[in-house]
């Protein structure tokens, strides 16, 4: 096997790694609203306690049962691994785009590409990267956690 078509191997593998990352991390995204609706309706429940009379809050059993601690973790395993296949792409990418570039090097069938792809690519996986590096911000300060 030549290191072009191993370098294709290996992106094909980070890209179905990312693929699976972003699944659990979109999922972890649509769990922190829940939480907090979780955590609004344990408010709620202690004011009808003093109230002596019910108050509705809609979609309860969507958000019963999140746990603060095992979500935050989750979120930092996940991310880490999202971020650490983002930079192995993006590396991945680099090194194809030098093989690309290279007129003797013979590219696999099936692999033919354009430059201007190649880059693209790099730059899609690096703005993916830090759209990631905002949101951990975002989910630390709602969370109140370093």
């Amino acid at each position: 096997m030549s290191d072009i078509e191993m370098t294709w191997k290996t992106y094909d593998f980070e890209l179905n790694k990312i693929s699976e990352l972003e699944d659990e991390y979109n999922f972890l995204l649509r769990e922190v609203p829940k939480f907090f609706a979780q955590e609004k309706d344990q408010s709620f429940d202690e004011l009808e306690e003093e109230l002596a009379f019910p108050i509705n809050t809609p979609n309860e059993e969507d958000h019963v049962g999140i746990n603060q601690h095992i979500l935050t973790e989750e979120f930092k395993r996940v991310t880490n691994n999202l971020l650490h296949f983002y930079n192995r792409q993006a590396s991945t990418v680099a090194d194809l785009i030098k093989m690309h570039s290279d007129p003797s090097n013979k590219i696999p069938e099936g692999r033919e590409t354009s430059m201007d792809f190649l880059i693209e690519l790099r730059e899609v996986t690096l703005n993916l990267r830090k759209m990631v590096l905002e949101s951990v911000g975002q989910v630390k300060n709602l969370f109140d956690i370093d």
